[in-house]
């Protein structure tokens, strides 16, 4: 674990000096999360400070509205890769439970933010609610940074250049729809799953190309099923991979799963989390009437990978 990651209000430091912060879930880290962490590390350069991003896990919906949150673009250890890489000094990740739920807005500005954090500046999106029942918005930072000499910058949504709003909501349905290109325009990166390798059903030594099967959370949010060009991130190196998102019907196999076919590769990769990054859809699944229709396929999606 990284030291400048701490988890927990608990472990939180003490700053000797002062703090640029920003406070946000930041699901998938796209370019208008990026836009409000830049902001946040510029900030505290002007003010000779530490730049630090607090965020949430598990998402605050999943305990708010557990029936009905939504589904999850970036795990945490996939969020804090992706902030760290924009060069902020510090990520503080709270676990978000019904104890915490019941902070007031002014606690967690007088208690973690003025006191712990020593923040002398604030950034936030436009549409910014926090504490409980999300009584606090942006009106409040106002009259808060006001009373403490706190500079406050609110950034502006974002859009695309055809004038979209960037928002999780809006990738979600774009990787819902299997739409990488405009995915990625938004996310600012290839859109990424995260999860565990684990054992399979043993399918690929039937075709002569072994896979690793992926396990990721249940409510994380993968592209529509198909099969993809892509990548597979291990010991931060990545190398190019054919990943099946969906049923394997040759089979009858009728479960989703998320398998990665590694080009050029040999290893035993059980129990490790690595990191896909899907780059293009190359075809839907399809059903052949032999393992072997299915691997002369298969050869073709190498190919185009």
């Amino acid at each position: 674990m990284p030291t400048n990651v701490i988890y927990g209000l608990n472990n939180l430091p003490e700053l000797k000096a002062c703090s640029s912060c920003t406070i946000g879930v930041f699901d998938g880290v796209h370019k208008g999360h990026q836009k409000i962490i830049r902001k946040t590390i510029d900030l505290a350069k002007k003010n000779g400070c530490s730049s630090v991003v607090i965020t949430f896990d598990p998402h605050p919906s999943a305990v708010i509205n557990p029936d009905y949150h939504p589904t999850i673009l970036t795990g945490i250890n996939l969020k804090i890769d992706l902030i760290l890489g924009l060069g902020v000094d510090y990520i503080i990740v709270i676990d978000f439970d019904k104890d915490f739920a019941d902070i007031t807005p002014n606690q967690f500005l007088e208690k973690i933010l003025h006191q712990k954090l020593k923040v002398k500046a604030i950034v936030e999106g436009e549409g910014f609610r926090f504490g409980k029942d999300a009584m606090g918005d942006v009106e409040l930072l106002e009259w808060f940074c006001k009373q403490n000499d706190i500079e406050l910058s609110i950034v502006p949504l974002c859009y695309t250049a055809d004038g979209l709003k960037i928002s999780s909501t809006r990738i979600r349905h774009l990787l819902k729809e299997g739409a990488i290109q405009q995915t990625k325009e938004i996310l600012g990166h290839y859109p990424m799953i995260m999860g565990k390798v684990v054992k399979g059903g043993g399918r690929g030594g039937l075709t002569g190309f072994h896979t690793a099967n992926i396990e990721t959370s249940q409510k994380s949010s993968v592209p529509k099923e198909g099969v993809y060009a892509g990548n597979i991130i291990i010991d931060n190196k990545k190398k190019p991979a054919v990943i099946n998102i969906g049923p394997a019907p040759t089979f009858g196999v009728k479960k989703h799963s998320i398998e990665a076919h590694i080009l050029n590769f040999k290893g035993d990769l059980y129990h490790q989390e690595v990191e896909l990054e899907v780059r293009q859809r190359i075809r839907d699944i399809k059903e052949f009437s032999t393992p072997a229709k299915l691997t002369k396929q298969i050869k073709k999606d190498i190919k185009k990978v």
